[in-house]
């Protein structure tokens, strides 16, 4: 690899470390747009609507300040659901793919009261976790407002105009197939309200995420340097405890089951490390992994026991002061 070719791929990989959360949102932003433009040319399809179906709103039915009561039920649903149905989808979605939700709320109802985050703590990490949650939303609704077609098919009552094309179409359903359609000058226009309200979205959230963003650093404890150090002591030690556990799980995995096929196992015990297995602890409240794991603690547990009842003790042969052959256990 040239020398410039390499410096660069350096300097952009030290950037992306260094601004790995910005990069990271960005990236969602930008799969979110990519997801709505498949979506939009692939199953988007707003639904045609006669005159016949307006009934006594058809004489209005083009004017830009049209009621919503005057828009087709079917074509309001049709609309506002492209607009806010991923969003809501996308918003669980991500909160769904953080690692801190799930460390939060995993067996939060069952630690002891000194294990327990104070109830300002646990706030504050939801609120984080929900507000990166919400990159995804935001970003769909502010970009489906943008291109303008979602809003405008829910708020225009006849979205298309037949008598516009240039082709001999006899339903207005031929019309809206058109691989361009002939919109009616209300749906243009509706469009392009969309679009400004999209533009005025986009600013406002991204003022507003800046302005929040500020202020929570702002109040931070540890100072730029210190809560760099403060990241990266949390993601090594995140990552090494991972590596940790997998090698201890490991082992042990291996042992117990090194220590179950060293014998001739009788069809019950098969059967028990075959049932679907839940977790719960001994009456030593040592925690179980598997109906596997619990029987090699209990064989380990009887072991002793067991080796006495077979007679397998250990001796020792002396020969007393007058020579006769003594066995000491």
């Amino acid at each position: 690899m040239p020398i410039g070719a390499k410096s660069f791929a350096t300097s952009a990989a030290k950037s992306l470390t260094q601004f790995k959360g910005t990069a990271l949102n960005t990236g969602i932003a930008v799969l979110t747009v990519v997801l709505e433009e498949v979506l939009n040319r692939a199953v988007y399809y707003c639904p045609c609507v006669t005159p016949s179906e307006l009934g006594d709103c058809f004489s209005t039915s083009n004017s830009i300040n049209s009621s919503f009561k005057c828009t087709a039920e079917i074509n309001h649903t049709y609309g506002l659901s492209y607009i806010f149905g991923p969003a809501i989808a996308l918003f669980f979605f991500m909160a769904a793919s953080s690692p801190r939700l799930w460390k939060t709320l995993t067996g939060c109802c069952n630690k002891d009261k000194d294990s327990r985050r104070r109830k300002d703590r646990v706030l504050w990490t939801f609120i984080e976790i929900f507000g990166r949650a919400l990159i995804a939303p935001v970003t769909w609704v502010c970009f489906a407002l943008l291109d303008g077609r979602y809003y405008a098919c829910a708020v225009t009552p006849l979205p298309y105009d037949i008598g516009k094309t240039g082709h001999q179409y006899t339903s207005c359903t031929e019309v809206a197939k058109a691989v361009k359609p002939a919109y009616s000058d209300a749906y243009s226009d509706n469009r392009s309200y969309s679009q400004i309200w999209g533009w005025v979205s986009i600013a406002s959230c991204v003022a507003f995420a800046f302005v929040i963003y500020s202020i929570s650093r702002c109040g931070y404890p540890l100072t730029y340097y210190h809560a760099k150090y403060f990241d990266l002591y949390r993601r090594f030690e995140e990552e090494e405890f991972d590596d940790e556990m997998k090698i201890k799980a490991q082992k042990e995995a291996e042992s117990n089951i090194r220590k179950f096929m060293s014998k001739n196992r009788e069809k019950a015990l098969w059967d028990r490390i075959s049932t679907v297995f839940s977790f719960h602890r001994n009456p030593k409240n040592i925690a179980l992994y598997s109906y596997l794991h619990e029987f090699i603690i209990e064989e380990e547990k009887n072991k002793p026991l067991l080796e006495i009842e077979a007679g397998v003790v250990e001796t020792t042969t002396t020969v007393s002061t007058d020579g006769e052959v003594e066995d000491e256990v």
